[in-house]
């Protein structure tokens, strides 16, 4: 059974993410693509809201692996804006961070309820 800690560990690889399109975002123009990415960062910010109001519960096995994933994929996201790429993959990483997001509020949420 995962401990409080892992799911504040989660909250921060979610933090994480966010900041790093908060950075990227303070770079930016309010060129093509700047709102899209501003609207998938609200998503994560509304997501990692719902999580810190789950910090209390509890979570199950499902948990790590969802947080494992979580992982991966905000590092990906890391890699694509720290290069600099086209806002079109940037985008995609946001949207992929957000439904990742999602998948772990599922894996969680089934045993909390």
């Amino acid at each position: 059974m995962p401990k409080k800690d892992e799911l504040l560990d989660s909250i921060a690889i979610i933090d994480d993410g966010i900041h790093a399109m908060n950075l990227r975002l303070a770079d930016m123009l309010p060129v093509k693509g700047f709102h899209e990415l501003q609207k998938e960062r609200d998503e994560a910010l509304d997501r990692l809201d719902f999580l810190i109001k789950l910090f209390a519960k509890k979570s199950t096995l499902r948990f790590v692996k969802a947080d494992d994933e979580l992982a991966v994929v905000n590092q990906e996201m890391k890699k694509t804006l720290a290069k600099i790429e086209s806002i079109a993959k940037i985008l995609e990483g946001a949207r992929r961070f957000v439904a990742a997001i999602d998948t772990f509020i599922a894996g969680i949420t089934k045993v909390v309820q």
